[in-house]
This record gives structure tokens, C-alpha cells and sequence, in this order.
């Protein structure tokens, strides 16, 4: 590795330098343990100045040995710049990649969107039919509890029209054995009558014959 004779006299001029700022700065050359540890930013106003004034030289010829040579300045430049226009390419790619996926999540969205609408509709109309069949049902139940009254009114009116019944049925009973002994009393009169008109028949038969024809058994009998 070589050095041009300037670098070597700026190197030279820099380490003398960074020597006489390190003098200056540790005069008078006492040296003591102290007592007591603190911080202290600016002790001196006045010691401002030249402390910047001794480093100004010192920053100066630090830039001048670190910077490159001529000859190697345009490559390092070169390739900053095919640096820079690489990840200029890549961060386009990337851009390109990030839009294209940004226009896929929006794609998605708009179908998430969609599907999201169409399972409210659904939802919507399974509420409506949820609630039309809560209608249905209470109508039903309605129903049904008239239903139950009527078969429960219809259950008395069979009750009170069996016990109707049953009472008709001892009244036709009744009414059966009167009838029974009725007739059997019409019989006994018919019976009694027809003998009576038979013997007044006969009798007055009988009489109307003697007084036509008298015989002679007849007067012996008177």
C-alpha cells in the first residue's frame, strides 16, 4: 500500500495537531485523584472558543486524509449510483408488487363487501321469516286455545245432553209402564164390556124371541 507525499504531510500535520490540542488541553500537567465525582458541562465561558478554534484544524485535516483519491473516486461513485438505481428498481418492483396487491385486497374487499350484503339479506329475510313464523305460531296458538274451549264446551253440552238423555230415557221408561198399565186396564175394561154386552145381547135377543114365539117351556116356567 502506497501514499502520495501529500497524504503523508497531511497524516504529518494532523497527528501534530491532535498533539498540540491534547498539550493544551492537559496543562499544566497536575494530576490528582478528585475528592468528589461531578459533571460539569462548561466550567470557563471563556474556554469556549479556543476549544472550538483548537479542533476546527484537527476536523479539517481528519476529512482531508479520510477522503479517496482521485482515481478512486469515480468508481465508488459508479457503483453508488448502480446501487442507488438497484434499489430504485427494486423498491419500483416492490411498488408495483405493493399496488398489485393492494388492487387484489381491494378486488377482495369489494368481494367481502358483496358476500357480506348478501348474507345481510339473508339474514334479513331469515328474521322476516322467523318472524312470520312467530305470527303463524301465535295464530295457531290462538287457534288452538279456541279449539280446546270449544271441545271443552262441546265436552259439557255431550255431558249435559248424555244426562238429558238419561233422564228422557227414565221419563220414556215411565211413561212405558203407564202406557203398559193402561192398556192392560183398557184390556180389563174392553174385556168387562164386550162380556157385558154379550150377556145384554144374549138377554135381549133371548126376549125378543119369547115375545115373538112363546113356548110352552117358557110359561111353565112363569
Amino acid at each position: 500500500m502506497t501514499f502520495s507525499r501529500e497524504r503523508l504531510v497531511e497524516r504529518a500535520v494532523l497527528a501534530y495537531a491532535l498533539v498540540f490540542v491534547v498539550v493544551l488541553t492537559l496543562s499544566p500537567m497536575e494530576f490528582a485523584w478528585p475528592r468528589s465525582w461531578a459533571v460539569v458541562w462548561w466550567r470557563d465561558l471563556q474556554d469556549l472558543p479556543a476549544n472550538v478554534l483548537f479542533f476546527i484544524p484537527v476536523g479539517y485535516l481528519s476529512a482531508r486524509c479520510r477522503r479517496s483519491p482521485p482515481h478512486r473516486r469515480r468508481p465508488i461513485g459508479l457503483h453508488a449510483k448502480q446501487q442507488l438505481e438497484l434499489e430504485n428498481a427494486k423498491l419500483k418492483a416492490s411498488n408495483a408488487s405493493l399496488e398489485q396487491e393492494l388492487k387484489i385486497g381491494r378486488l377482495n374487499i369489494g368481494v367481502r363487501e358483496a358476500d357480506v350484503a348478501a348474507r345481510t339479506k339473508e339474514l334479513s329475510d331469515a328474521r322476516g321469516g322467523q318472524t312470520r313464523l312467530e305470527a303463524r305460531n301465535t295464530q295457531l296458538t290462538t287457534r288452538l286455545e279456541e279449539v280446546v274451549t270449544k271441545y271443552k264446551e262441546a265436552a259439557r253440552t255431550v255431558q249435559e245432553l248424555e244426562a238429558s238423555k238419561e233422564l228422557m230415557e227414565r221419563e220414556v221408561k215411565l211413561a212405558r209402564e203407564v202406557l203398559a198399565q193402561a192398556q192392560e186396564k183398557t184390556r180389563r175394561c174392553t174385556r168387562s164390556v164386550r162380556r157385558y154386552w154379550n150377556i145384554s145381547s144374549v138377554n135381549r135377543v133371548g126376549r125378543r124371541c119369547y115375545r115373538a114365539n112363546p113356548s110352552p117351556a117358557s110359561n111353565k116356567l112363569k
